[in-house]
């Protein structure tokens, strides 16, 4: 799983994290990158803010969407051969 120390917590901007307002504090769920992104996903799979962590990332990176073929794919859902036409 993807780990922050609490300075490269500190060192993230407000709007790399889900909540902003509890940034870079706990359950704040930073999502800068992929990595973290899918690590958001995870830790808050059954908890109430389960449905605002995937709003913000489907939104930021198009992964966890609920309903779509891009669902938890780290490639965002882009098809190869699609793109080539």
């Amino acid at each position: 799983m993807a780990t922050l120390s609490m300075a490269e917590r500190r060192s993230l901007k407000p709007e790399d994290f889900v909540f902003p307002e509890k940034a870079p504090g706990p359950g704040s769920y930073p999502i800068e990158n992929v990595d973290h992104a899918e690590a958001a996903l995870m830790l808050s799979r059954g908890k109430p803010e389960e449905g605002e962590v995937r709003r913000a990332v489907c939104a930021r990176y198009k992964i966890g969407c609920a309903g779509t073929d891009a669902e938890d794919r780290r490639d965002g859902g882009r098809d190869e051969a699609s793109e080539k036409s």
